[in-house]
């Protein structure tokens, strides 16, 4: 194994090590060499099929601090240890999660009499870079770079991002992030609902933001996301709307959102853009 130079960051090291272009790209080469069970549909990984075929045990704990964690013995031996209360699309995240941490300690950990016994950060800014590295494997573990990309139409977006999710069976958090790394491209999804329960002529009242940008952590603010003016929740039943949304930390967007209706359990709508910030002011 290359030692490597004492400047690179954990991040360069990963792609060196794959002889990548990119992070996106490491990942999906690393994956390729330790992911050996695909499923059939759509190329995602079978996680519990790779666990089994690296030796990596899987434990279920109700006191887990974590909703996960990767533990090894004395003799270097993988267990991934996962939150007993998780839903199944959570745990599923969390296990691929998990696994990605396996990958890099397999690719940058130089082996001791073939076992591995240390961790990889060797300080806090190293850890978040690594927590990173190991959710876009995660990602690729979930929802493979190439069959997201054949997935989306820029002209069907949430089509597309509801396709993605049932395909991978993934959040549409999850599909949102990953959307916004593979296409390099910037999204903001909301959830809306009327302000006064069933009644439509009551402002439109947003639930939920998710602002997702590539190669960046996925910002959400519903508390200071704001529909400005105001507008009735019909009028974002609409195929199409435009609608101008400000946030302190994000300045305003001023687009025309795809629109997809739900009547259950209460009424709401997903509105989904990609968005060109400008300044609040």
């Amino acid at each position: 194994m290359t030692l490597p130079h004492p400047m690179q960051s954990l991040a360069e090291r990963f792609v060196q090590s794959q002889n990548a272009n990119d992070e996106l790209d490491a990942c999906a080469r690393a994956v390729r060499k330790h992911a050996c069970v695909r499923t059939e549909a759509a190329g995602a990984t079978n996680l519990l099929a790779m666990a089994k075929a690296k030796g990596i045990s899987i434990e279920h704990r109700n006191d887990c601090a974590f909703e996960g964690m990767i533990e090894r013995d004395a003799s270097g031996a993988a267990c991934i240890v996962l939150r007993s209360t998780l839903n199944r699309t959570r745990e599923r995240f969390t296990l691929a999660h998990e696994l990605g941490h396996w990958v890099l300690q397999e690719e940058l950990l130089e082996p001791i009499a073939g076992r591995l016994f240390r961790g990889l950060s060797t300080s806090r800014s190293e850890t978040k870079v690594e927590e990173r590295l190991a959710s876009l494997i995660a990602a690729e573990l979930l929802m493979p770079m190439e069959p997201v990309r054949s997935q989306f139409d820029p002209n069907n977006m949430m089509a597309s991002l509801h396709s993605i999710c049932k395909t991978f069976r993934v959040s549409r958090t999850a599909a949102i992030r990953r959307l916004a790394d593979v296409t390099d491209q910037s999204f903001l999804l909301l959830q809306v609902v009327p302000f006064r329960f069933r009644d439509f002529d009551t402002a439109a009242h947003i639930d939920d933001a998710i602002y997702a940008t590539a190669r960046r952590g996925t910002f959400f603010d519903r508390e200071r996301t704001r529909i400005a003016p105001a507008v009735p929740f019909r009028k974002t039943l609409e195929r199409s709307v435009r609608l101008r949304i400000t946030n302190p930390a994000k300045g305003v967007v001023d687009s025309v959102f795809e629109s997809d209706f739900r009547d259950s359990p209460i009424p709401h709508v997903f509105l989904l853009t990609r968005p060109n910030y400008r300044s609040a002011r």
